[in-house]
């Protein structure tokens, strides 16, 4: 069963990136390249992380949203959103410096526990260009990335802190992302401004 739910958490993240990725065709969407820069490489640290300390099919979802948030990275660099705020760079240069505090540590729990904070900070750049902009970010992307993450945890064969707080933290900041857009778009009424 742990394999289904982690087949079911990489076909959710793959699938999240599909309309993203039609979006991004479309011009209609304008990805943060800091955000999404640090994504991909925060997965990428805990998917390694998860596979030492024996998550096994949790560790999938990870590893696969390393490589799609790598993919987006790379267009985002050349195409994405391009006003940079002192702020965002303040962030992205302070995510960047955890870093080096991770490999210091050599433990997994630690790394994981500086990759929630790095992950939390790193959203903070999407977070305030979609308050701004609301319609170009892809909703459905992270609704799908929800539930994406949702399986990962029931994915995990060893529920250890390491294994389950990272896909629990971003759990929590996409909702917060995702009820923040909805409000954004419709406030609380529902309906699509003209």
């Amino acid at each position: 069963m742990k394999d289904i739910f982690g087949l079911l958490g990489v076909f959710f993240l793959m699938g999240s990136s599909v309309p993203y990725i039609i979006a991004l065709w479309k011009k209609r969407a304008k990805p943060h390249a800091f955000s999404w820069i640090l994504w991909s490489l925060i997965n990428a640290v805990v998917c390694a992380a998860q596979v030492s300390d024996g998550a096994g099919a949790g560790a999938w979802s990870a590893g696969a949203t390393a490589l799609v948030n790598g993919g987006i990275a790379v267009y985002a660099l050349k195409y994405g959103e391009r006003n940079f705020t002192r702020g965002d760079w303040a962030v992205f240069l302070s995510a960047l410096a955890a870093v080096p505090l991770w490999v210091a540590t050599k433990d997994p729990v630690w790394s994981v526990i500086l990759v929630c904070i790095i992950d939390t900070f790193g959203f903070f750049p999407t977070m305030r260009k979609s308050w701004h902009k609301p319609y170009e970010e892809v909703l459905m992307t992270f609704v799908l990335g929800e539930i994406g993450f949702f399986f990962a945890i029931l994915a995990i064969e060893n529920y250890s802190l390491t294994n389950w707080l990272y896909p629990g933290v971003v759990l929590a900041t996409n909702s917060v992302f995702i009820l923040s857009l909805s409000y954004r778009r419709w406030g609380w009424t529902g309906s699509r401004p003209a």
